[in-house]
């Protein structure tokens, strides 16, 4: 859900901010959208709900994975494509989220807390 490069939807609404919550920090009006529409919840008038662990957690699932929609909805890269019964790409998994942004740096992290869970 990252930056804003090249974007034209507003942060804001009426009453409303649409930044960064909860555990993938969703941000932007079309993306709170996207998720409310996703997950039938009323994110756009509610955009706090993003930062319930529960509510996150699924956001987070929805954006990652091909679930509701079966398509990556965070940047159309799902964790399907970098991870299978034969291959992983730890690296290029970042793309899910944020592009290669520190990539090396958060595949590290990701790779320790899968062998400790493992």
């Amino acid at each position: 859900m990252g930056g804003g490069v090249g974007k034209r939807v507003p942060y804001t609404k009426p009453d409303k901010l649409y930044y960064g919550r909860g555990l993938v920090q969703l941000t932007w009006f079309e993306n709170y959208e996207l998720m409310g529409r996703l997950l039938e919840l009323d994110l756009l008038n509610h955009p706090e709900l993003a930062l319930v662990m529960d509510v996150s957690v699924r956001i987070m699932f929805e954006g990652m994975l091909k679930a509701v929609s079966s398509f990556g909805d965070f940047t159309g890269r799902s964790l399907e494509q970098y991870f299978t019964s034969t291959h992983e790409d730890w690296t290029n998994a970042r793309k899910i989220i944020n592009g290669l942004d520190r990539a090396p740096l958060i595949a590290g992290y990701g790779q320790q807390i899968f062998s400790a869970v493992a």
